[in-house]
């Protein structure tokens, strides 16, 4: 009776090895950098200067901006100094190159550009994800100081309770996606800035809720 002839250990190895490569998933970033974008088309907006309309619910320039991703300014907070930008659209949302930045003076003045945050390449906002944004941080440190989030950026730029502030999200082209302002004085130490519902709803002071839903 023939035996059956045996795989040689080189051949064995090979198939063992096309069978790994075959199965091996690629890995993914915390961002999702290689999601599709969202905003590749971005819509004209207002002038970074020009006074604000209406900072309690989003801009029309956001609502129409990507389609079905929209990133707005949620949460902003003046003590401690942070802000939360918030995907309210049902896809990802590619924000490379965009801007966040305070004001030259106060509620109702320019962006000051000097300071300001710029997205780096790969930033891509999945729907319903949040971005904290740690600000005050002269030397543009890059660790995530609220104790866990996974879409973690500092700002050079403070944030004035005092002086009151305004707050802007620009697209690359200097066009303004978001904006919001409070007035001096307007939030205690324990509270923030916040859309009222989650996302949607027009600004008010709030609890302070980094990387959760505002209350």
């Amino acid at each position: 009776m023939t035996r059956p002839t045996s795989l040689s250990s080189a051949l064995l190895v090979s198939i063992l090895a096309a069978c790994s490569a075959g199965n091996e998933e690629s890995p993914r970033t915390s961002l999702d950098a290689a999601a599709p974008s969202a905003d590749a088309s971005p819509t004209p907006g207002v002038d970074a200067g020009a006074p604000r309309q209406d900072s309690g619910s989003p801009t029309d320039a956001v609502i129409a901006d990507g389609g079905a991703g929209r990133v707005v300014l949620n949460e902003v907070c003046p003590s401690p100094d942070y802000l939360e930008l918030l995907n309210v659209g049902a896809s990802s949302v590619d924000i490379s190159g965009w801007i966040l930045a305070d004001s030259e003076g106060g509620p109702g003045t320019p962006a000051k550009l000097t300071e300001a945050l710029t997205f780096p390449q790969g930033t891509v906002v999945p729907a319903g994800a949040r971005v904290y944004v740690q600000a005050d941080l002269p030397d543009g440190g890059s660790g995530c100081l609220d104790g866990g989030a996974t879409r973690c950026f500092s700002a050079s730029f403070g944030i004035s309770g005092s002086r009151g502030e305004e707050l802007y999200l620009l697209r690359p082209d200097k066009s303004v996606a978001d904006q919001t302002g409070f007035a001096a004085n307007a939030i205690a130490s324990d509270k923030s800035w916040s859309r009222l519902p989650d996302g949607t709803g027009a600004f008010a002071v709030a609890a302070q809720t980094p990387n959760a839903p505002n209350r």
